[in-house]
């Protein structure tokens, strides 16, 4: 799940985030679902991972004249 509202609506955003102040039970499901993704997306393995591939191929890239 996530938390939607249109682009540059402020009342709408702040009806969401009051909607999240009322309903705690929701907003901690919301949250327990972004650590989740975040430590699956971003874990310092798969940072690592990728930090890696990149120096490789930097140093793999012809070196200009």
């Amino acid at each position: 799940t996530a938390l939607t509202f249109h682009a540059r609506d402020a009342d709408e955003l702040a009806e969401r985030l009051k909607e999240l102040l009322d309903d705690r039970a929701d907003a901690r499901g919301l949250a327990d679902s972004a650590l989740a993704l975040l430590g699956q997306d971003h874990s310092p393995a798969r940072m690592a991972e990728e930090l890696a591939q990149m120096y490789g191929r930097i140093v793999a890239a012809p070196t200009p004249p």
